[in-house]
């Protein structure tokens, strides 16, 4: 027996592709074939992500990568799950998250590697492949100006996250264990930069946490900055990690 094929009258195919277009708001944009997946997984997801910054960020795991890619976050997305590829999130445990730009990641995506020394930032986030997975890594809105913050790590197993406003504040970004400078770059205006001692132990299954505290004091340590134009500053750790 034929089965006849419908015809959809035009009007209706019309009418049925602009309504598409509105059912489908930036936070849930998939992407393309060949690009990024920008949906937000809210159930089978590996991160969960809030982009306060007005760009649309590219997620790698660990490297710049074509085989490393995660997906994409829409600008100013909240709780915005990237998607868990099983091969990518295999076991548990810390990498950086390396985020360029939509733009950035389509000028260079046949040499990613280029990228390597600027991208639009690195966040340090920790995988439980048995865990929930809960903990929402929030990005800074102040990112990504002329201004630049020269971070200097000079420990081989330490990785520094930088917040701002507070230890609980917004993610500036990190700076990993074994790269003695990472550059991040920002947007005018005063910080009060907090650093973030972070380390994985893998006998605990755990992220191991260090506040610095100011001399004699409870309070955590931190660094004002201010940036105007096209600054150039540096937060240098040494002497705090040698504490």
């Amino acid at each position: 027996m034929k089965i006849k094929a419908c015809k959809m009258p035009a009007i209706v195919l019309a009418l049925g592709l602009i309504l598409a277009g509105y059912s489908n708001p930036d936070n849930q944009d998939p992407g393309t074939a060949e690009g990024p997946d920008f949906t937000s997984h809210d159930t089978n997801y590996s991160i969960l992500i809030q982009n306060n910054t007005n760009e649309r960020l590219v997620a790698f795991k660990g490297e710049l990568k074509a085989e490393t890619l995660i997906g994409g976050i829409p600008a100013h997305a909240q709780n915005h799950g990237l998607p868990k590829d099983p091969v990518l999130f295999d076991k548990t445990g810390d990498f950086p998250l390396i985020l360029l730009t939509e733009t950035q990641y389509k000028a260079n995506k046949d040499d990613l590697y280029s990228q390597r020394k600027t991208p639009f930032t690195r966040l340090f986030v920790f995988y439980n492949k048995s865990g929930n997975n809960t903990e929402v890594y929030e990005i800074a809105g102040c990112l990504g100006g002329n201004n630049t913050l020269v971070i200097i790590n000079t420990s081989n197993s330490i990785n520094v996250e930088l917040r701002v406003n507070g230890v609980a504040g917004e993610i500036l970004g990190y700076a990993p264990a074994g790269l003695f400078q990472t550059n991040i770059n920002l947007q005018d205006g005063n910080y009060n930069i907090f650093p973030i001692f972070k380390r994985y132990n893998l006998i605990l299954d755990t992220i191991e946490t260090v506040y610095p505290k100011a001399p004699d004091t409870n309070y955590a340590w931190f660094q004002a900055f201010t940036f105007s134009g096209m600054t150039t500053l540096t937060l240098n750790l040494t002497s705090l990690l040698q504490e």
